[in-house]
C-alpha cells in the first residue's frame, strides 16, 4: 500500500513537472515535509497519551497509580459478548436444495 502511494505521488509529481514546471515539484516537496512534521507530532502525542503498555509495565518506564487496578475482566466480557452476538447474527445459513432444471421450466 505504501509503495503504491509513493508510486502514485511520484507519477503525479512527474506529470505536474511536465505540464506546469519546477514550481510544482517545489510545492510538492513543501507539502511532503509539512505532512511529515504533522505526522511525527501526532504519532508522538498518540503514543504518550494512549499506550497502555507504557502505563502498566514498570520495566518499560510505566508508573501506574497504586489504587488503579489492572482489571481486564470488563473489556474481556464485552468482547466475549460481541463475539457471541456476531456468531448468532452471522451464523452459516442452511443450503437451499436446488431443483433440477426440468422442474424450473414450465
Amino acid at each position: 500500500f505504501v509503495v503504491g502511494c509513493f508510486a502514485d505521488f511520484f507519477a503525479m509529481a512527474v506529470a505536474s513537472k511536465v505540464n506546469l514546471g519546477w514550481e510544482m515539484v517545489c510545492l510538492g516537496a513543501v507539502l511532503v515535509v509539512s505532512a511529515k512534521i504533522v505526522l511525527v507530532r501526532t504519532l508522538g502525542l498518540l503514543k504518550r497519551s494512549a499506550s497502555i503498555v507504557d502505563y502498566w509495565r514498570e520495566e518499560l518506564g510505566g508508573k501506574p497509580d497504586a489504587d488503579d487496578p489492572y482489571e481486564l475482566q470488563v473489556p474481556l466480557t464485552c468482547m466475549q459478548r460481541r463475539a457471541e452476538d456476531a456468531r448468532k447474527t452471522f451464523k452459516p445459513q442452511e443450503k437451499i436444495p436446488e431443483q433440477p432444471l426440468q422442474e424450473k421450466i414450465p
